[in-house]
């Protein structure tokens, strides 16, 4: 299973059913869960012996036979597209579930492998119950040592489409120590990798972050630079969602010397931002204004105008904040010159507004003004804001 895997099939099925939402009744959970062969009377499309024994290979065979047109009962009437129909169904498709389990365990869970993403597909909230719980118990019911890797993996795959996270988050964990006692390092961090992803799926940020963080400072991770880029940007992410801005730092300043060494300036821009967002968060002015500076220069390099943009409009606000104004005032001439070259003319209109901002709260009408004036010409262009420009205008023509 790879690592996306988890995530993707979270996102797949966001819309579908939660299954705690209805209440099961426990007589019919005790029925499901029980042996089939124990019902009195057996159902009948299980093999009616006269007396207790096991049942033949050919009974066996006559019994797959039986459930797989059970089956295919089940799909006729749910491709009816009538909600009665559909009903009747699921209930074929638990029967045959619940008897598969005579089978054995792979017919078992080779049933479930087509009857799981239907029930939660078809938000059978229900069905959906009793199959996780089913699952629950042939999970609890799988020794370690007799837990082929599998089985362990379908039935990961099944607690994925169902939703059941403490399922997933503990089966993953048992994968990558298995993988750790066998040796198998490689498999241990995929594993792990799968764990992060699990985490991330349920927005466990910090639970993320603590995987993603082991991930990363594993000697083993640094042979492979493109496998450390995306654990970095995984653990970077964990940490920016759960606002851990000054963990974050350390591997985003790590990722960005990994992104100059293999040449992937595209990425430095967005990441350099990133980092100077974190340090004006914290209060460190001279870092964030460093790391704006050093973006700057590489999105002009590589005419990445929007980036551009981005940052002198950063700057511009922070250094307004410090109340820098001819800092301030230089960054946003410098915007209208960066929107120039990318033809935005909403980002000039823009640029020209903070400066006649700017201009008038430090008693400079004149050149007010002519900031005004210059975005007037702008809103009139794109037929926006005209009215905000001439009511600037007019006041400060009357002052």
């Amino acid at each position: 299973m790879g690592a996306g895997f988890l995530v993707a099939l979270w996102l797949w099925g966001m819309g579908g059913p939660v299954a705690q939402a209805q209440r099961l009744d426990p007589d019919q959970l005790q029925e499901f869960l029980s042996d089939p062969l124990a019902d009195r009377p057996r159902d009948p499309a299980l093999p009616q012996p006269a007396v207790d024994r096991s049942l033949s290979p050919l009974e066996l065979y006559q019994l797959d036979e039986t459930l797989d047109n059970i089956d295919a009962r089940a799909e006729v009437l749910l491709d009816s597209e009538v909600a009665e129909a559909a009903d009747d169904a699921f209930d074929l498709w638990l029967r045959e579930v619940r008897l598969r389990r005579v089978l054995g365990r792979d017919a078992e869970l080779t049933a479930l492998e087509r009857v799981v993403p239907l029930a939660w597909n078809n938000q059978r909230g229900q069905a959906i119950q009793l199959l996780t719980q089913r699952l629950r118990v042939i999970w609890n019911n799988t020794t370690q040592s007799e837990a082929i890797a599998v089985d362990l993996e379908r039935l990961l795959e099944l607690f994925v489409i169902l939703r059941d996270e403490n399922a997933v988050i503990a089966i993953t964990r048992g994968l990558a120590d298995q993988a750790a006692a066998q040796g198998d390092g490689i498999t241990q961090r995929q594993r792990l990798a799968e764990l992060g992803e699990a985490y991330l799926a349920w927005f466990e940020f910090d639970k993320a972050a603590t995987v993603y963080a082991s991930l990363v400072n594993d000697a083993a991770i640094r042979t492979s630079p493109v496998q450390e880029r995306a654990l970095l940007e995984q653990l970077i992410y964990s940490y920016q969602q759960n606002q851990r801005y000054e963990a974050a730092i350390p591997h985003q300043e790590r990722l960005l010397g990994l992104y100059r060494t293999a040449g992937l300036a595209e990425s430095e821009v967005p990441l350099g931002i990133a980092i100077a967002r974190n340090y004006r968060t914290l209060e460190n002015y001279p870092r964030a204004v460093e790391y704006y500076q050093l973006a700057y220069r590489t999105a002009q390099q590589l005419q990445q105008y929007g980036y551009s943009s981005e940052v002198l409009q950063d700057l511009g606000a922070l250094y307004r904040d410090l109340e820098q104004f001819r800092d301030a005032i230089t960054m946003y001439n410098l915007l209208v010159r960066v929107e120039q070259q990318s033809y935005n003319h909403y980002g000039i209109l823009l640029a020209y507004d903070q400066l006649g901002q700017i201009y008038t709260e430090l008693d400079e009408p004149e050149n007010a003004l002519v900031a005004y004036r210059a975005g007037l010409a702008f809103a009139e262009a794109l037929n926006h804001r005209q009215d905000y420009f001439q009511a600037q205008i007019a006041a400060l023509e009357e002052s």
